[in-house]
């Protein structure tokens, strides 16, 4: 019933009209990726079933179908088969080109004059020599996985050693594009000996971490020597604890802010409608008679925040504002920081009670920095 109030209530708007999507699934949907991989696979098994023995190959990524067959004629009535299960669904047919090579994705496969396949990797014209810049602030460790496992994607994707050693090889004028030194660039060992044979049979062997039960720790990247510092903590407490970042993308600063429609309906509410709904934050009230300050965090909305300071007898800021004449008009509320993650908000809370020092927090409050710096 819930899957079924998604995917029939969708509704956009258009040139100042509401209108209600009759077909198809909304795109942004997190249900849509799904329902989309179900109806294609209903799709498929349906003109399998008409197609029999005409398919040799057949393989499906998504929405992307690749096949062999004998010839352009049995190619032209699978497609009109699969054409005809849905009629609101049409799919295109790209045949090879005069060297007998198909390109799918990121892997070009050609079938020569006696039927054996080859395969190798394959990059859009359009796409553009673009990789994660060696200056960009994210641990080394990230930029060698990052190298590893474009190296062993573009080995994957090739049948010998030739094509990928070529392919390798411009990979690497790309790495050089994207600032990263010559020391840098050879620093992962992609071809552990010349046996092309057994670096395609280890390539995939990954060693398993799973049956020592970490634990991961996130927390903003600094720099490299930040996080060695902390592993080293970690290791002599003899404690299985990785370091994670989840970084703020160029992409999140940049996107253009959506404006809040919402209205505050909450009694005497003296905040700025910017401030009310905003939650997982790091804030700081400051009073405007006498430029004192208090640092908090909350997970829940602002102004529900807020208005607990100023109705709890035991309040820090309520009992300030009592004794400096001052009234929830006479004050300055401030975002510091958001943080989705409760650990994190509590040490970004602590951050700015160590750096600002708050004179209206209590001592309890305050002892947070002492534990955590």
């Amino acid at each position: 019933m819930l899957l079924e109030t998604v995917i029939l209530n969708n509704y956009f708007t258009f040139d100042n009209k509401i209108y209600k999507q009759t077909r198809g699934l909304a795109m942004g949907s997190s249900v849509s990726a799904i329902v989309a991989i179900l109806y294609m696979s209903y799709i498929e098994s349906k003109a399998l079933n008409v197609l029999g023995d005409r398919v040799g190959l057949y393989s499906r990524y998504v929405d992307d179908v690749f096949m062999l067959t004998r010839n352009h004629s049995e190619a032209a009535h699978i497609h009109e088969v699969f054409n005809n299960i849905d009629p609101t669904i049409k799919f295109e047919i790209e045949h090879p080109d005069n060297t007998n090579t198909l390109k799918l994705l990121d892997i070009a496969v050609r079938v020569d004059g006696n039927g054996g396949k080859n395969y190798e990797f394959y990059k859009k014209e359009v796409k553009r020599d673009l990789f994660v810049h060696f200056k960009s602030s994210l641990p080394t460790k990230s930029k060698i996985h990052f190298i590893r496992n474009e190296r062993n994607r573009i080995i994957k994707n090739c049948s010998s050693s030739e094509e990928a050693k070529a392919h390798l090889d411009r990979f690497d004028e790309v790495l050089k594009i994207n600032g990263y030194p010559e020391t840098f660039i050879h620093k992962p060992v992609t071809f552990p000996n010349k046996n092309w044979n057994k670096c395609k049979s280890n390539k995939n062997k990954n060693i398993s971490t799973r049956g020592n039960n970490y634990a991961y720790f996130n927390f903003p990247y600094i720099s490299d020597a930040i996080n060695r510092k902390i592993s080293r903590c970690f290791m002599r407490e003899g404690l299985n604890v990785r370091l994670f970042h989840r970084n703020f993308s160029l992409r999140a600063a940049l996107k253009v802010k959506t404006v809040n429609n919402r209205v505050c309906r909450k009694n005497n509410c003296n905040l700025d409608i910017n401030l009310c709904f905003r939650k997982n934050i790091v804030y700081k009230i400051t009073c405007n008679n006498c430029d004192k300050k208090y640092v908090g965090s909350t997970i829940r909305p602002l102004h529900d925040r807020i208005h607990e300071h100023f109705n709890s007898d035991n309040s820090s800021v309520k009992k300030h504002f009592r004794q400096c004449d001052s009234s929830p008009n006479t004050m300055t509320v401030e975002v510091l920081e958001q943080e989705k993650r409760k650990g994190n908000l509590r040490i970004r809370e602590a951050y700015y009670i160590n750096k600002l020092k708050p004179e209206l927090n209590s001592k309890e409050e305050n002892c947070i920095d002492l534990i955590l710096f």
